[in-house]
């Protein structure tokens, strides 16, 4: 098996695998911090308390000590992508793509590729892109279940109040054919 230029010297597969180690132990130590200076500013606004030092405090603490899962993962050749589940049920590398389409005139107005595989973080921001992008908020938005989310229907609720955009949005993933 041939091997890309950048991995043909054991030095260059050495710092390869130890540059991926690192980012998946930064990585982790992110998450780790981001979760304890949470919890930590949820404990204090029970206790009815604010202190940003001690949330601090927290978050470097929980960094200092954080361990990546033991089957955490690096991609070489692209690091931005990620393992997604895909229509058939396999996990592949890959990358989400959103569109905006206006119907009636058959017209892409807005779009983006994200690495996250939830299509329902992107409810709001397509839509904002798209009005953004045409000067006006679309009248109506037909979204498919990916989408659905308490906080996307409340969206939904308010876009309505606010933009006129009546949304359509599907709540089961049931399988079209049936």
């Amino acid at each position: 098996m041939d091997l890309p230029a950048e991995l043909d010297r054991r030095e260059k597969r050495v710092a390869k695998l130890q540059a991926a180690r690192a980012q998946i132990e930064a990585e982790a130590a992110d998450k780790a911090s981001a979760h304890a200076e949470d919890k930590e500013r949820r404990r204090q606004e029970r206790a009815g308390t604010s202190d940003e030092q001690t949330v601090t405090d927290a978050g470097q603490k929980a960094a200092a000590t954080a361990r990546p899962r033991p089957k955490a993962q690096a991609n070489f050749t692209d690091p931005d992508s990620r393992i997604m589940k895909n229509s058939d049920g396999a996990h592949i590398q890959a990358y989400n793509a959103q569109a905006v389409v206006d119907e009636e005139h058959e017209v892409i107005t807005a779009a983006d590729v994200t690495c996250n595989p939830s299509d329902a973080l992107n409810y709001t921001t397509m839509l904002d892109q798209s009005a953004a992008n045409t000067g006006t908020h679309p009248k109506q938005a037909l979204v498919d279940a990916g989408y659905c989310s308490e906080t996307n229907l409340e969206a939904a609720r308010e876009r309505q109040l606010v933009c006129g955009t009546d949304t359509f949005m599907a709540t089961d993933r049931s399988n079209g054919s049936q």
